[in-house]
């Protein structure tokens, strides 16, 4: 099983679009996919119109560790035959908040829940739609991956929070998850048109 995360500090770029995409192709080549929204803004869990009201959601992978055993339990079927979702709910942007207050948080939360996965052979793939930020749900995902797809809209200030990602990166190879590696870069909103589009595609 591998674990991508799909990650920019920049919002607005296509993650959540990406992330759907990326797991409906897999899933129509055979594919089990698990997406998991890691987002306060819950757009993927809407767009799959995941129930976030009952059930396990992101915010419970990383505050109740008995979960992780009954994963099964916790993800929700989508009208992609072939995708299963983690979905977030409103809960989700407390995670800070309790880190910062001292409550307990699984600092590994989301990857012994992709390793309970891989254990039990659930899926083929799990892809995590990140916050547009460097939090704790963001860090999480990094030491739950294997590699890391950055969605990188075509336009200029896309290029310095991409240079902002990439000391993250490194410094978390060194420090928490040494076998994490970039799996691509994907140019969005590309406009052949213009000779803007092609010199960020450059860089």
């Amino acid at each position: 099983m591998k674990t991508i995360a799909i990650m920019n500090y920049k919002g607005g770029v296509g993650k959540t679009v990406t992330t759907i995409n990326f797991a409906a192709e897999l899933a129509a080549a055979g594919k089990r996919v698990i997406v998991m929204d890691a987002d306060g803004q819950c757009n993927l869990s809407d767009i799959f119109r995941a129930d976030t009201m009952h059930g396990g959601t992101t915010y419970e992978v990383l505050i109740d560790a008995a979960l992780w055993g009954c994963w099964d339990e916790i993800i929700q079927e989508t009208p992609i035959d072939g995708v299963k979702i983690v979905p977030a709910s409103a809960e989700l942007p407390k995670a800070d908040i309790a880190a910062l207050t001292g409550e307990r948080l699984a600092k590994n939360g989301i990857r012994d829940f992709c390793l309970a996965v891989a254990e039990d052979e659930g899926a083929d793939y799990i892809l995590i739609d990140c916050p547009p930020s460097l939090e704790l749900l963001t860090l999480n995902a990094l030491c739950a991956a294997d590699q890391v797809l950055i969605p990188v809209q075509c336009e200029y200030y896309a290029l310095e929070g991409l240079s902002d990602l990439m000391v993250t990166l490194r410094a978390v190879k060194k420090r928490l998850n040494p076998t994490i590696s970039i799996f691509g870069v994907l140019l969005t909103m590309y406009d052949g048109r213009t000779n803007f589009s092609a010199q960020v595609a450059e860089e």
